[in-house]
């Protein structure tokens, strides 16, 4: 994917559908973690499932561990506004003489708040370490773990029936990985205001799958939930990724006994913070304000991946997105005009095959099937590029208008098109093909054509019209209709 600089796939998630993702993996991570909260045991999968399992494991809630939980969530949330308070008093006060002591104490509230995620889990582990050393055990811990670093060595390929096994999610699951790495990464960026390199990404993801391989490793893709953690804890550039290895390095080779001390519930708790601020309600109303078909989206995503998970839910609320944005391109909007018989039919945009049965039933009804319409010029002048089947049509269209008698003509082609016109080989198309509309109705009638301006002007105020023109206007008074 990387090779062929497939990046560009992601430019068709539109910010409607990440803000959809983004919620959706928050409340589904979030209530995920209720177990931890909670100290007990249930398979997590999707966030209804997750409901379900929760109200039958109800009677096994573990009354410490609950209320650890809540404690955690409660000092993160102080640690945070503590973080705001300095911000905004060092930011109010950057252009006064503070006294030192003032200083000090509004760094220090800053350099808690923002490693308040770090300080809870220290602090509950040494809790939970004297509390275990003292024979009481009230919480449900981490547990051990196995210390080092895994053993450096190729992937086994040799294992059996593995391509029978994984079958197409050898495509799927790098595919769904990348979308969804990709929606991860524009979602935070949408918040902290900077833009991400989608094949800068898949070479990101290819690099540490690679790498990972040699050591055993999980598949790499986003992680919502730590991505959220760094967020909140004021990470602002890729140098933080480099410190976290780091620290994950010597903590496997050096700290790994204090990790059993750590609660489970404390580590929910800081999750369930950090991605409670990434649910995107306030996108809601301004949808609706600016364009309500976009709920539709939004709600899909949002809903779908609550209910079949956020990967499939992403690439449905991808397919019903891309669904509405060629409505438009297979029902283009047409502006019909009539100047005696003849008949100037422009598209307001682009014309590609989806389109062709609206063209046609727009040609049927206003000129096919009219007794007295005899001429038809099709106003090219939004109409940039097309491809081979409309060429094909529009070869066919000739055809018929010639055995019905009904002359045609196109105006304003626009180079790319004429090209493909003329490479159709089609007889003499040159001589269908005008500059004007004004040059198109002159070769097909012998009456002027009225110009648009003109139309919109009532007549007894057309006081600087020529008597000729008047007449023109009053006989045959152009009626514009939308198609």
């Amino acid at each position: 994917m990387t090779f062929v600089c497939l990046g560009f796939v992601t430019n068709f998630i539109s910010t409607v559908v990440i803000s959809g993702f983004t919620s959706a993996a928050a409340i589904t991570i979030g209530f995920g973690q209720l177990k931890n909260i909670f100290g007990v045991k249930m398979a997590s999968e999707s966030f209804f499932h997750d409901v379900k399992e929760l109200v039958k494991v109800i009677p096994d809630i573990r009354k410490w561990d609950t209320i650890l939980g809540i404690c955690c969530i409660l000092v993160l949330a102080v640690l945070r506004c503590c973080k705001q308070y300095s911000d905004r008093q060092t930011k109010h006060l950057q252009d006064t003489i503070m006294p030192t002591r003032k200083k000090v104490v509004l760094k220090i509230m800053w350099l808690i708040g923002t490693a308040r995620n770090a300080v809870v889990v220290m602090i509950t582990c040494v809790l939970a370490y004297f509390l275990q050393t003292d024979g009481v055990s009230p919480f449900v811990l981490t547990g051990n773990m196995t210390a080092g670093i895994p053993p450096i060595k190729l992937p086994d390929f040799s294992a059996p029936n593995i391509f029978q096994v994984l079958n197409s999610g050898i495509i799927l699951i790098p595919l769904i990985g990348f979308l969804e790495n990709v929606a991860i990464g524009k979602g935070f960026g949408r918040k902290g205001n900077y833009k991400i390199d989608s094949n800068q990404e898949l070479i990101a993801l290819g690099a540490c799958n690679l790498g990972g391989s040699l050591l055993s490793a999980y598949p790499v893709t986003g992680s919502f939930s730590r991505s959220a953690i760094n967020s909140q804890s004021g990470v602002r550039s890729p140098l933080a990724g480099l410190l976290t290895g780091s620290l994950v390095f010597i903590s496997l080779v050096c700290l790994t006994p204090l990790f059993q001390y750590i609660p489970k519930s404390s580590l929910a708790a800081v999750i369930i913070y950090s991605v409670i601020f990434m649910v995107d309600y306030k996108i809601v109303p301004n949808l609706w304000r600016v364009r309500k078909l976009d709920l539709v989206t939004l709600f899909s995503t949002f809903f779908l991946s609550l209910l079949l998970g956020v990967e499939y839910g992403t690439l449905i609320g991808i397919g019903v997105d891309l669904l509405i944005l060629l409505g438009p391109i297979s029902r283009p909007g047409a502006k019909t005009r009539k100047v005696g018989s003849v008949t100037v039919i422009k598209l307001e945009r682009g014309l590609n095959y989806p389109a062709l049965n609206k063209v046609e039933t727009i040609l049927d009804e206003h000129v096919m099937f009219i007794d007295d319409a005899n001429s038809v010029v099709f106003d090219f002048t939004h109409v940039a590029d097309t491809d081979y089947s409309v060429v094909e049509a529009l070869n066919n269209l000739l055809n018929d208008c010639k055995l019905l008698n009904v002359q045609i003509a196109f105006a304003c082609v626009q180079h790319k098109v004429r090209m493909k016109l003329t490479r159709s080989k089609a007889p003499n198309i040159e001589k269908f093909m005008f500059e004007t509309v004004e040059d198109a109705v002159k070769e097909l009638t012998d009456e002027e054509l009225i110009s648009e301006e003109e139309i919109g002007m009532e007549v007894d105020e057309a006081s600087d019209l020529n008597p000729t023109q008047r007449c023109k206007i009053q006989e045959k008074m152009i009626v514009e209709t939308e198609a």
